[in-house]
């Protein structure tokens, strides 16, 4: 499979093939990630909140989401879930992913784009940095529910 014959392409409902290769990609983004079921990954493409960004040829290899959240101070636009299959990676399969996420941020009019990153995935944030992302100081906080 070469990279160059992988499309690129904005969906908005996953089909159940697509669905399961993308379920058994999920735990090299995280190894503890919960696995959507059908039924609300399809909701979650649906929603005009997100886009989602799938890499296939035959089949499915990578993914990302670009979260649009609309707030009173404006728009706040994050690329979340970046993934793209192991042995896939290191032959510019994520620019590509990153690059279709960044002209659609650009298209709906986000005048900044966000993402966070484990500091262990020394690939990707090279990736990120190569691309233009900055680094910026903050404390990011969860609270487990």
């Amino acid at each position: 499979m070469s990279v160059k014959t992988i499309a690129i392409t904005e969906i908005e409902e996953i089909s159940p093939t697509d669905y399961q290769t993308y379920c058994d990609l999920l735990p090299q983004l995280s190894p503890h990630v919960s696995i959507p079921s059908f039924e609300y990954l399809n909701q979650v493409l649906a929603s005009p909140q997100v886009s989602f960004f799938m890499a296939k040829e035959k089949m499915l290899v990578g993914g990302l989401t670009l979260v649009f959240n609309h707030l009173t101070t404006g728009l706040s636009v994050r690329i979340e879930d970046v993934i793209v299959d192991q042995r896939m990676r290191g032959q510019g399969l994520g620019r590509r992913l990153m690059e279709e996420a960044l002209v659609k941020a650009k298209a709906v009019g986000a005048s900044a784009i966000s993402l966070s990153s484990n500091p262990k995935r020394i690939a990707a944030n090279q990736l990120y940095q190569r691309l233009g992302f900055e680094q910026i100081t903050t404390n990011v906080y969860r609270y487990a529910l």
